[in-house]
């Protein structure tokens, strides 16, 4: 054997290995590009859901805010409303004693 055959049977497996590894390296190169595309698209769409969450947030916080108010003057109509339920039957006490009495009113 000569010194081009021996250097043949050498450079063949070692292009073969060194072609390997390249295509290898590429393959996860690929590989990771499409896992970073996949992840833009996720964030992409939870940014999206993230902002339709916070409007609907903000919607519903101001018509909490609108209730809370809403609640607060019914609140006081219902205080208002039991003096005067008071003052009624206070009234209907008096006219019916009254009448017990057959005063004329």
């Amino acid at each position: 054997m000569d010194w081009v055959t021996i250097i043949g049977y050498v450079i063949a497996p070692v292009t073969g290995v060194v072609t390997w590894f390249a295509a290898s390296k590429k393959r996860k190169i690929e590989t990771i590009d499409a896992a970073y595309d996949t992840w833009n698209k996720i964030v992409s769409s939870l940014r999206g859901q993230i902002d339709t969450l916070i409007e609907d947030n903000k919607k519903l916080k101001s018509k909490l805010e609108e209730m809370n108010t809403e609640i607060e003057q019914l609140r006081v109509e219902i205080k208002q409303n039991k003096h005067v339920n008071a003052l009624k039957r206070k009234i209907e006490r008096y006219e019916k004693l009254l009448r017990e009495n057959n005063i004329n009113f």
